[in-house]
């Protein structure tokens, strides 16, 4: 949908000190935004007309100079975004809107902060299932909000459950392509104690890594190159939640060509409730190696390994949903508990 953008209430742009010290929406941490570097931040003030209170309706930020391409377009994205209604998260997007088409973008894509190694989607269809960790938690107004802002959805993703992890800890699937893997000299493992304990081998970890994930993501949609310390950093704030034993890594010689991160859901234990699920959230695999069943055979010592630990579900996070990125739920006995989307309007100066 094409959007004729136009100043629909007045905003007001802040610097980063202020927008992460807004009271009345969900708390961002400051290092976080400093880390996104966005373009301009944006605040909508609750007000009677002729006041401004001290009550944030609705903020967002802005990126557009270091942006993608996507079909001959000039993409600006919106992100950190979090509004108090339905109300005022549309005004927020149609002011976002036209600061990013005087900005010269002629798309508008959200919600996503800065790009798609960072938080992005919103939720479309919620489900029963309470959030995960890491999950990206929009209230449902949200989705509602991008369309009634002329928003279309670019693209969709989902979360499947694996409701009984109890097959996985003694069976062994997956043996032959092992096998025939073993012939080609590629070695499957779970990273190790030390890898986490000692700060240089973690780092080495997170390098490995690293070079396998920006070959692996390079095609995928709104794709841009992340720096090595970028990534460096986004994992080492989620040490603490990192069991070895659920990162699993494919090795060929010395070289890591594939690797699984799970974690465990923590969220529970906020709720005193048990933690008995793991999330596997990312499963990358080379190019090079593609097509050779590792990314099924990683996800299955995840779950197995989990299942002897005593995890009872697994959630598959966040999947692109095309017939790629769901290879892997394809293999188990799963239910989709999340739909996501993200959002996009084609821009017009009026």
């Amino acid at each position: 949908m094409t959007q004729n953008v136009v100043d629909y209430l007045p905003v007001e742009s802040v610097p980063v000190s202020e927008f992460v010290s807004l009271l009345g929406l969900p708390a961002i941490a400051a290092e976080t935004v400093q880390r996104q570097q966005p373009d301009q931040c944006l605040v909508l003030w609750h007000t009677d007309g002729t006041i401004r209170a001290p009550l944030v309706r609705a903020r967002c930020a802005l990126w557009w100079s270091n942006t993608p391409t996507y079909q001959h377009q000039q993409v600006g994205y919106i992100g950190q975004f979090a509004a108090t209604d339905e109300q005022a998260a549309v005004a927020m997007l149609h002011s976002a809107s036209a600061a990013l088409c005087h900005a010269g973008c002629t798309l508008a894509v959200g919600p996503i902060d800065g790009n798609t190694w960072n938080t992005y989607r919103a939720v479309i269809e919620r489900g029963d299932e309470p959030p995960f960790l890491l999950e990206p938690d929009t209230p449902d107004f949200v989705a509602r909000a991008f369309d009634m802002a002329g928003f279309d959805l670019l693209a969709t993703y989902m979360s499947d459950m694996v409701d009984d992890l109890r097959p996985f800890a003694e069976a062994q699937r997956g043996t032959r392509i092992r096998e025939r893997l073993a012939e080609r000299g590629v070695t499957l493992r779970p990273a190790t104690d030390a890898e986490l304990a000692d700060p240089q081998q973690f780092v080495r970890l997170l390098q490995a890594i690293y070079r396998v994930s920006v070959e692996a993501f390079a095609h995928n949609l709104l794709y841009q190159p992340q720096s090595e310390a970028a990534f460096i950093e986004q994992y080492a704030a989620v040490k603490q939640a990192i069991n070895p034993q659920l990162v699993w890594l494919a090795e060929h010689g010395e070289e890591v060509i594939g690797y699984c991160v799970t974690f465990p859901d923590w969220l529970p234990a906020r709720r005193g409730l048990p933690v008995d699920t793991v999330i596997i959230k990312t499963v990358a695999v080379l190019p090079a190696w593609d097509g050779q069943g590792i990314g099924a055979l990683l996800g299955e010592q995840c779950q197995q390994t989990a299942a002897r630990l005593g995890f009872r579900r697994a959630i598959h996070a966040l999947r692109h949903e095309d017939a790629s990125a769901c290879n892997l739920s394809r293999h188990y006995s799963t239910r989709t508990i999340r739909r996501y989307g993200l959002f996009a309007c084609r821009l017009v100066l009026v």
